[in-house]
């Protein structure tokens, strides 16, 4: 059943339309989703849940874990949290709801890339999995996972019966039948951070450690190598502090191709993590700490990463640099650039 079917009841009913509140720099209610049509030059924030009958809620102060678009349907947005469950909306922000309350902290979802509507939903020590675009969830049993967060969840786009997670005590799990059953592919001595699966070729899997660096495999979790090892300078030294990850996507218009941003500042790759190139930012190396970065998908030139107060853009591939405002007193989580309208960009933040 489509999405925006699901909705056609409450979109009628709503009597009000959602909330927009316009840059608020200081203020306790200044979290959750933040919109922007101009490229960041101006900001709404849209945090009104779709409700029947009388009054209106939001969730304006809410702690913000992740973002997520479905790339099937960019209308639909996934917003996590620490205390409100999983708040998504599948009218381009318009309206919200919201599941999975007093489960725990929502730390990564994952949307199957063949089916808009299956959702596997990381929640504290559980794996939550949802066949009917989040109206029921079911908690996926876990043969001997330690008693440890699933950090990190991602589904193969081309076989959608393999699932990885990954967990706060460092280790890999690998599913090859729809979440039934599972088995421990890698132990890293350190926390997952995120799990990313190139939709290209998706042998190829990436792992995001806490402080370890990246790792790679080329087999689907067989075999495994630590791909930051090769971010060094001209003298053939590594750079202090890029095993400290901060955030990492994909560069959708090549084969396999990174974005990486570290404790010392941010780095691409086009050939897979084999050699990389510095990007020089604005603020001396090591000086920031990036919170998120995003690539126009459509334009890799496009560049944008954010600190606690400044969001910096680049249309010329990092050779120069410009300012924006954020739209918040809080910290930025994640920042998409929308894959229809570049001009469009969504932001989750959480108090600093």
């Amino acid at each position: 059943m489509s999405k925006k079917i699901l909705l056609v009841i409450l979109l009628v009913l709503l009597l009000t339309t959602a909330c927009v509140v316009r840059l608020n720099t200081g203020s306790a209610n200044d979290s959750g989703f933040f919109i922007s049509y101009d490229k960041g030059e101006n900001w709404e924030q849209k945090v009104e849940f779709l409700k029947i009958g009388e009054g209106r809620s939001f969730f304006r102060t809410t702690q913000s874990t992740f973002l997520k678009v479905d790339p099937q349907d960019p209308e639909a947005f996934y917003l996590g949290t620490t205390e409100h469950g999983l708040i998504y909306s599948f009218n381009g922000a318009n309206g919200w709801q919201s599941t999975l309350e007093s489960k725990g902290v929502v730390n990564d979802l994952a949307i199957d890339f063949k089916d808009e509507c299956v959702l596997y939903a990381a929640v504290g020590n559980k794996l939550y999995k949802s066949v009917d675009c989040a109206r029921h969830w079911k908690d996926i049993h876990l043969e001997g996972l330690p008693n440890q967060s699933i950090s990190a969840v991602a589904v193969d786009a081309y076989n959608n019966n393999k699932i990885y997670i990954g967990t706060s005590g460092g280790g890999i799990f690998k599913s090859l039948d729809y979440g039934i059953s599972w088995e421990v592919i890698k132990w890293f001595d350190n926390s997952i951070e995120k799990i990313m699966i190139n939709p290209k070729n998706t042998a190829k899997v990436y792992v995001a450690t806490l402080d370890k660096g990246i790792f790679k495999s080329d087999n689907e979790g067989i075999s495994w190598y630590n791909i930051s090892d090769n971010i060094k300078d001209e003298n053939d030294n590594k750079y202090e502090g890029v095993n400290q990850y901060r955030d990492m996507e994909f560069d959708f218009s090549q084969a396999d191709a990174l974005i990486y941003a570290n404790a010392y500042g941010l780095f691409t790759t086009n050939n897979g993590g084999n050699s990389w190139e510095y990007i020089k930012l604005l603020t001396p190396p090591s000086s920031v700490n990036i919170y998120c970065v995003a690539l126009n998908p459509n334009d890799n030139k496009e560049i944008y990463y954010s600190t606690a107060t400044a969001l910096y853009f680049s249309l010329d591939g990092g050779r120069e640099w410009a300012t924006k405002n954020l739209p918040s007193s809080k910290t930025p989580v994640d920042i998409i650039v929308d894959i229809e309208n570049g001009n469009n960009l969504f932001m989750a933040l959480r108090k600093n």
